[in-house]
């Protein structure tokens, strides 16, 4: 019986360990927090926001020192970036209160939105100790991090998460050409873009990196929209212009993922 017991908890282990691998895109909630303010994740992360999740167990001593270290982490973007980097914790089981969750955060100094009941989302990310962190954003909703447990050399990978997700900004993003009818996306693309147009036209499409070099062109004729795709550019930012027959139109920033 005991060799059983054993199997299943090393099976359990590797399943907790693939579903937190195979998990690209964070898991969306509206929900209230303990001050009864509601937020829906997609939303804010469409909004530019960078959330660093944890899921919290009580009496649990990583959870204490993780949460002390991410704190530390996000405090120097609150000046870089005000209001865009969150801290929301959880507890990880439906049983925790708020009231109790609350104490647990007075108590030892902490910072950080608390919410009950995380419990859905611990097996999302696939936690099976604790604490649980994951950082997610941009309009994807891309999971930038993700970890079961806590080390003291993750608060680098943490930091270099947020600061990949503070790149995707809509509010710095195409303003020139949204203000013309004119949509580029995803603002954070992999191999391929969307492109439509307030009438039919004719131009190109140019893809510079931050050198200033062209590192793609595409021609379009007589269109209100198209796609151009095989774009094997490195993860970064980019600047998209688009030109028509009488000279450039506007430009934007790009994320290639």
């Amino acid at each position: 019986m005991k060799g059983k017991t054993l199997f299943l908890m090393v099976l359990m282990t590797a399943a907790a360990a693939l579903s937190a691998r195979s998990q690209t895109t964070s898991m969306d909630f509206t929900r209230m927090d303990c001050d009864g303010v509601e937020h829906h994740l997609y939303q804010e992360l469409d909004e530019g926001k960078v959330v660093v999740l944890e899921y919290i167990m009580l009496g649990c001593s990583s959870c204490i020192i993780a949460t002390e270290e991410v704190k530390k982490v996000i405090e120097p973007f609150e000046a870089s970036n005000p209001g865009r980097v969150k801290q929301y914790i959880f507890g990880f089981i439906k049983n925790y209160t708020c009231t109790q969750l609350e104490a647990w955060q007075e108590e030892y100094n902490l910072r950080g939105t608390m919410f009950e009941d995380g419990s859905s989302q611990v097996g999302y990310y696939g936690g099976m100790g604790m604490p649980t962190i994951v950082v997610t954003a941009t309009n994807t909703h891309q999971v930038l991090f993700r970890k079961v447990g806590f080390e003291m050399s993750d608060t680098t990978e943490i930091r270099n998460a947020i600061m990949a997700g503070l790149q995707y900004n809509p509010q710095a993003i195409g303003d020139d050409l949204r203000a013309k009818g004119i949509r580029i996306y995803p603002t954070v693309f992999t191999d391929r873009l969307h492109v439509t147009l307030p009438a039919p036209m004719s131009g190109k499409m140019q893809i510079f990196d931050l050198s200033g070099r062209e590192v793609a062109v595409m021609e379009f004729g007589n269109t209100s929209s198209f796609e151009a795709t095989g774009l094997s550019l490195r993860s970064g930012l980019y600047f998209v212009v688009l030109a028509g027959s009488e000279g450039i139109i506007g430009s934007m920033k790009l994320i290639r993922q």
